[in-house]
């Protein structure tokens, strides 16, 4: 059975004690959830600056030789 409340222009719902334990349950698995999905979202976001710099490591030692002119001649 459910019966409404109102105290200071909020609603409170006062619900039976299976109901609440629901809720309670719900909100739990909402919040391990998110939580879940914030992981996974900052892992492939690591993973996407991560990767890519033995990259630069390989392009950045190519352009740090240095450059010989070479002049050949037929004398």
């Amino acid at each position: 059975m459910i019966t409404k409340h109102y105290i200071d222009n909020k609603l409170i719902v006062s619900i039976g004690r299976t109901s609440r334990i629901i809720i309670l349950m719900e909100n739990v698995v909402l919040k391990q959830s998110s939580l879940l999905n914030y992981r996974d979202a900052f892992f492939f976001i690591g993973l996407f600056f991560v990767v890519p710099l033995p990259l630069l490591l390989f392009v950045m030692n190519k352009s740090k030789k240095p450059k010989t002119n070479m002049i050949i001649s037929d004398h």
